[in-house]
């Protein structure tokens, strides 16, 4: 299968542990949301399963099985089955249902950190049973460059530094 897609893809991921192995979202709606190839590239399968909705970024867990996370319009949905299977992880105080443009896993702390338009950015733990998710508010009103306030997606970089209380702060570069 040829990658072909209606859609405007948004983003790649590439698996840290085979680099054969890669996901591509789009963002559009009427589209193919998630497609995954095994071969580098060469050839890639759809998944249509999904809800119809832009699907803005894709992180991979693992564990002793893999967990997949994809940000949506809607929030983030996650799978236990490579796929096969989605649920909404929004609500119980973890996200809110808001668009969710980048997923990124830190597994030395076992947090995930979803990075939202408009409504800040949001942690929580995965594997070891989620407490409610810590905000992390952002001033859209930022003079300084840092994060443009009408920019759906930001470009430079983040360090986010946890701290004992599972406060994080964020440096963006």
């Amino acid at each position: 299968n040829v990658f072909t897609t209606s859609g405007q893809i948004q983003s790649l991921k590439i698996d840290p542990a085979d680099d054969s192995i890669i996901w591509a979202t789009s963002s559009s709606f009427g589209a193919t949301h998630l497609l995954q190839s095994t071969d580098g590239g060469a050839n890639w399968n759809s998944f249509s399963n999904l809800p119809d909705l832009p699907t803005f970024t894709f992180e991979l867990v693992r564990t002793t099985y893999d967990l997949w996370f994809l940000g949506t319009d809607l929030g983030i949905l996650a799978s236990n089955n490579s796929g096969s299977t989605w649920v909404n992880v929004n609500g119980n105080n973890l996200f809110p249902n808001t668009p969710v443009y980048h997923l990124t896993y830190n597994i030395a702390n076992d947090m995930m950190y979803a990075f939202t338009h408009g409504r800040s950015a949001y942690t929580s733990s995965i594997l070891t049973g989620a407490p409610a998710a810590s905000s992390i508010p952002v001033d859209s009103s930022a003079t300084d460059g840092s994060l443009p306030a009408d920019s759906n997606t930001p470009s430079g970089s983040a360090t986010l530094t946890p701290d004992s209380s599972s406060r994080v702060s964020a440096t963006f570069a």
